[in-house]
């Protein structure tokens, strides 16, 4: 049996994944030999370097699905930055939702129209803090061949792509740039990455104007010709300068990201994405494109605490402001984790499996911070939205007002401080809406 209390992970030298569940099973995209990807140990270094020059920065931020931009302090509810909240969501009642209007996104040439609504299966969004839009990347295997950034503009409330998706005959093996991962010509900015299962693993960097795309696995579909494991490096797409790049080494189909499939999440403080799950702890410096692999550790080792046996696949990371740890919800159980990251020495940090109780969704759906009630929230199953405590590790339900939802479409799910709203998109079987939820003003 589990114990409550905090444990230190064990460095250990194998990675194992999680087993399957429903959906694409992970051992068809990964590639073994990319167990700990670019490890650098002067990553490490500098990036305590620069966990201390931003030490001040440790206020109530969020980041993943984002509550405030870098550096805002929201711990009394906060304002979540210099923009200025939409009258739409002004009267939101508690436990209230606004049913904002269908996904919308561009067809992709060659596909069935309405197919590419199908971008959020086995994917996610997360919200940008510099621009106040949220921002979904997906598709891949048996779902859509989009290679769109599908922007949710919080202002107008409104959908658009950031540029047309290729079109299904330039997806050829001529037209691919392989160690990338990304089609190198056609409408709008190429080289891009192709559609792939994105799970918990896109991020805004909450110090750079970047959107990245950490996860490349499961890119086959119905008219992509070249097969289900093009794979490729983490991508980075500039807002500015409308162009993606790439990271020299890190392989974002490796066994961890590609098996395993952590969740991730910004961290605010030193910049950081942190990615924790059935594989251990990891970390991508965004400002230098290095992927460091802190901590392996594998199944079965006899009751050892140190193990993260049973987290399986598929999980979801957030950041909590208040206790300065991340909160870790593993897909298809009730299961919970506090990882108090260690930014000076990330192989120290610690990780706890919470006793938790009270009625939670189990599955693999999206959560985030909510910066004015300060708890954990999303969830959303079948017009219920679960919120979890982490001060006493409680769970509560709260049946949906307003309109019915259905279920959330996987990890598509982020919040707005601004507006104090959580945004979800649907899944396709509950009408794959938009939709907005106010827990409590």
């Amino acid at each position: 049996m589990w114990s409550s209390r905090p444990i230190p992970l064990v460095f250990v030298l194998v990675a194992c994944a999680g087993e399957p569940g429903d959906g694409d099973d992970p051992t068809g995209a990964a590639d073994a030999s990319g167990a700990s990807t670019a490890t650098s140990t002067a990553a490490d270094a500098s990036a305590s370097a620069s966990a201390t020059a931003a030490a001040s920065t440790s206020a109530d931020v969020t980041t993943d699905g984002g509550s405030s931009g870098p550096g805002t302090d929201d711990s009394s509810g906060g304002t979540g930055g210099p923009f200025e909240p939409n009258p739409l969501f002004a009267d939101l009642a508690d436990e209230t939702v606004i049913d904002l209007g269908p996904f919308a996104c561009e067809p992709v040439p060659g596909e069935e129209p309405t197919l590419c609504i199908r971008t959020t299966d086995y994917s996610g969004m997360v919200y940008d803090p510099h621009r106040h839009q949220m921002l979904a990347f997906g598709g891949g295997h048996s779902t859509t061949m989009t290679d769109a950034i599908h922007a949710f503009d919080l202002a107008t409330a409104t959908w658009s792509d950031l540029y047309p998706p290729t079109a299904c005959d330039a997806m050829t093996a001529a037209n691919l740039d392989a160690d990338a991962g990304a089609w190198t010509m056609g409408r709008g900015p190429y080289p891009r990455p192709v559609s792939t299962h994105t799970y918990d693993m896109l991020a805004v960097s909450p110090m750079i104007d970047e959107f990245l795309v950490i996860s490349r696995n499961f890119s086959g579909g119905y008219c992509n010709a070249v097969g289900n494991d093009i794979g490729g490096k983490i991508a980075h797409f500039d807002r500015a300068g409308g162009s993606w790049s790439f990271s020299p080494m890190a392989q974002g189909a490796s066994y961890d990201l590609g098996v395993n499939l952590p969740g991730s999440e910004p961290d605010p403080v030193s910049g950081r994405i942190v990615l924790f799950g059935g594989g251990g702890l990891a970390s991508y410096d965004p400002a230098t494109r290095v992927y460091t692999q802190h901590v392996d550790t594998y199944a079965g080792d006899n009751g050892n605490l140190g193990s993260l046996d049973g987290i399986g696949y598929a999980n979801h990371l957030v950041y909590f402001p208040p206790d300065d740890r991340f909160y870790l919800f593993a897909h298809g159980s009730q299961s919970v984790w506090a990882l108090a990251y260690d930014r000076d020495a990330p192989a120290q940090s610690v990780a706890e499996r919470l006793d938790t109780s009270g009625p939670s969704p189990g599955d693999e759906l999206g959560f985030d911070y909510d910066a004015r009630n300060h708890v954990i929230g999303g969830g959303v199953r079948d017009g219920v939205f679960y919120a979890f405590d982490p001060f006493d590790a409680t769970w509560s339900s709260h049946v949906i007002q307003g309109g019915n939802p259905g279920t959330l479409a996987f990890h598509a799910l982020a919040y707005d401080a601004v507006d104090n709203v959580y945004v979800f998109i649907a899944s396709p079987d509950s009408g794959a809406h938009t939709w907005a939820f106010r827990l409590a003003n």
